[in-house]
């Protein structure tokens, strides 16, 4: 897993599916976290995860997606 030192996510495809990490999902609003959340995330060792580098999604969107997905893991 990537070092959460700064905020550079990763996609969900390059997350390992049986991790010993706890896993706590945050969806972001539409215009994105502040660069405080995001500071405060990587302070936590956060590691930033996207669903897709070129696909915008709606937050509900995002959030059924994330729980379908990560349910598969």
């Amino acid at each position: 897993m990537p070092s959460a030192s700064k905020y550079n996510p990763i996609s969900l495809l390059d997350v390992p599916y049986h991790s010993p990490r706890p896993l706590a999902l945050f969806v972001g609003p539409e215009g994105d976290f502040s660069e405080s959340e995001k500071q405060l995330f990587v302070d936590k060792k956060g590691v930033p995860v996207i669903l897709s580098y070129n696909t915008r999604l709606r937050v509900e969107t995002a959030a059924i997606t994330l729980l379908s997905v990560t349910g598969l893991m």
